[in-house]
């Protein structure tokens, strides 16, 4: 049984009888009137694959294996099935208190942001999902590919929020909380959302990286990654160079897509798979400890407090 959790929320407005559409039983409701969000440090990760800033812990010096992740999203689309959802939206005057920092933190105001109750078919409780009113995408393009994500892995992400960017596509986690930033590009011909599963997969992965891979500390910064790392003669791509943090993460997306797609990243990568597999091989290793949180199939567990 769900054990009852205490969700803080941001009042828009000066309000005397609104309330927000109820979630379930086990969830207690309590709101306030002012907050001072704290301070949110990030490292952005640009869905086109380069960066806006680097990660505290420097560079790493293995090469690149890969020059870029699209030739996995054939595969994720194909083998992340979009898992069956509804949702409702809040009534008017609030937001999430995570919802409201981050929308604050990228400059724009609480009274933008939509905040919906979604619930996928594989989890009694819903996912708090937020969008602003001017955002480009399709809301059911954002909710279906967030649904992409394997169950036990998504469990441990609190939820996300898409706000538009007037020149680039980003992403980063915040707490356990995903924001994306959406430039529509009408020659891109489809959704930033649907073209990029690879980063809602990389952005759950700091979610695993900072806990469910190996307890309760950073995977990235155990002697076990170091030694991998160690190990193998290069890195994922050029952007998991940044940190050991994004290493982590883009090796999540390449153990995600070998556990989930037929032929495994070996069959994608017949030649150079041997240069990063003690990375992945690790990633893999602990996901099966954690209970095969990157494959598909099963219910929630554990989940992440919204």
């Amino acid at each position: 049984m769900l054990q009852p959790t205490i969700i803080s929320f941001f009042l828009l407005l000066s309000l005397t009888s609104a309330s927000p559409t109820p979630l379930v039983v086990t969830q207690t409701l309590t709101t306030f009137t002012t907050v001072s969000p704290t301070p949110i440090v990030v490292t952005k990760t640009h869905i086109t694959g380069t960066t806006t800033t680097a990660a505290a812990t420097g560079k790493l010096t293995n090469p690149p294996l890969l020059r870029s992740f699209k030739p996995l999203q054939p595969g994720l689309e194909a083998h992340l099935p979009s898992t069956p959802f509804t949702y409702t939206k809040w009534a008017p005057g609030w937001i999430p208190q995570a919802c409201q920092q981050i929308a604050a933190h990228e400059n724009h105001s609480a009274s933008t942001i939509e905040t919906y109750n979604v619930h996928y078919a594989d989890c009694a409780s819903p996912w708090i999902l937020c969008r602003h009113v001017d955002d480009p995408d399709p809301i059911d393009d954002f909710f279906a590919t967030f649904g992409r994500i394997p169950v036990k892995a998504r469990s441990h992400v609190r939820g996300a929020i898409s706000l538009p960017h007037p020149t680039q596509n980003s992403a980063y986690n915040s707490n356990n909380t995903i924001q994306f930033a959406n430039f529509h590009d009408p020659k891109q011909g489809s959704s930033a959302f649907k073209a990029n599963v690879n980063v809602f997969i990389h952005e759950t992965g700091h979610s695993l990286d900072a806990g469910a891979f190996s307890g309760t500390t950073s995977l990235a910064r155990s002697t076990a990654w170091g030694d991998a790392l160690r190990r193998d003669s290069h890195v994922p791509d050029g952007y998991a160079q940044k940190s050991l943090g994004e290493d982590v993460a883009q090796s999540t997306v390449i153990a995600t897509y070998d556990l989930n797609v037929p032929g495994g990243f070996r069959g994608l990568e017949r030649v150079g798979w041997r240069a990063i597999w003690n990375q992945v091989g690790l990633v893999r290793k602990m996901q099966a400890e954690a209970g095969d949180v990157l494959v598909t199939g099963g219910r929630c567990t554990q989940r992440a407090v919204n």
